[in-house]
């Protein structure tokens, strides 16, 4: 089993399928202990329920076709679903708009999406090899906290890494 030109396809792939939900599966983290913290834990699992129920027909429609891609992107629109679903009930919750919560969740978007560009930009001007995939994820990941660290500023990026 060596790491060939097909594996690295195939891992790209897969990767660029799950990059979109980076910035979904943040927003859920942060919106289910929303919900939690107004004693609305009912939401969460209802947006679950229903994100798991398309995950499961969405894996059986595209694992065919695509293979394991095809599972990434179920797994991927179920994810942008049910932060979706999550989304549109924080305004029910709180009673009116929600501007301070996507004032904070842009700059992760921003971010998710310049290392994604990035990414495949990488993957793609250099060769098809094992490290042509460990340069584009570590430029990725650069690029993540280089735009997270340009929108938020040093001081908070420092407090979002120390959790």
């Amino acid at each position: 089993g060596s790491f060939d030109s097909e594996a690295v396809y195939r891992t790209v792939s897969v990767t660029t399928a799950y990059a979109p939900a980076v910035w979904a599966l943040t927003a859920q983290a942060v919106l289910t202990r929303f919900f939690q913290a107004v004693d609305r834990r009912d939401i969460p699992v209802r947006a679950g329920f229903w994100s798991v129920s398309i995950n499961i027909v969405l894996d059986f429609a595209l694992v065919f076709p695509f293979q394991e891609t095809g599972l990434a992107m179920a797994t991927t629109t179920a994810c942008l679903v049910q932060t979706c679903l999550l989304l549109a009930y924080v305004p029910k919750v709180l009673g009116r708009p929600f501007t301070a919560l996507v004032r904070h969740a842009w700059p992760l978007l921003m971010a998710s999406a310049a290392c994604g560009i990035l990414a495949c930009l990488a993957i793609h001007a250099i060769d098809n090899s094992a490290v042509a995939l460990l340069l584009a994820v570590v430029c990725g990941s650069a690029v993540y906290a280089g735009v997270l660290g340009a929108i938020m500023g040093r001081k908070k990026l420092k407090e979002l890494l120390k959790g």
